[in-house]
């Protein structure tokens, strides 16, 4: 019985302990984390018009190339748009959260790209009845350009996909579904 014991013991115990296996991870051993937060221009186009849309952005970053963080935007000034005869000013505002990817951060100008996934209200303005709140998927692309140690400035193009609007007469899915276009000023740790 103690032959047994001390057999296990060994295959159980010591063995594992001078292999010293490490086991593999997807992240790696030492992670490196970082974040960062800033305005945010949009040029956005509903209706075959041109609206700025500001906004905040704001994420953590793992091992220079995850991120995980979130964004809000709200129109400039309102659209204006024609319903039934009367001319309206559509309001719109979206958020959620953004998982992301930054491919060779460490060289001058590089690429970065996120999906917002989110919700929205939309409304006409002086109209606290008729509000289609929707649901936002946003993929975007940017270059991005390190120009300092602490701060860096993207350039980058997306296409929102909205879905759900259908409470406000004259408003769909595709009015406010379009290409959107934007400038994004990182200040951080990277």
């Amino acid at each position: 019985m103690k032959k047994l014991f001390m057999l296990s013991f060994i295959l159980l115990v010591v063995v594992p302990m001078t292999l010293n296996a490490k086991d593999k991870t997807i992240i790696g051993e030492e992670v490196e984390i970082g974040g960062f937060a800033g305005p945010v221009l949009k040029v956005i186009f509903i209706e075959d018009k041109i609206s700025l849309m500001l906004g905040i952005r704001g994420a953590f970053i793992l091992n220079n190339t995850f991120t995980f963080g979130g964004s809000y935007f709200a129109l400039h000034e309102g659209i204006n748009k024609n319903v039934d005869g009367t001319i309206r000013r559509l309001q719109i505002g979206y958020g959620g959260l953004e998982p992301g990817l930054i491919l060779f951060s460490r060289r001058i100008i590089h690429l970065s790209g996120h999906v917002l996934i989110g919700a929205g209200k939309a409304s006409y303005e002086f109209d606290n009845i008729n509000i289609d709140n929707f649901f936002i998927l946003e993929p975007t692309a940017y270059f991005e350009l390190n120009v300092l140690k602490n701060f860096r400035v993207s350039a980058g193009a997306g296409y929102r996909f909205v879905f759900d609007v259908d409470q406000i007469e004259g408003l769909s899915n595709e009015d406010l579904s379009g290409l959107s276009a934007e400038i994004l000023f990182k200040i951080g740790v990277f």
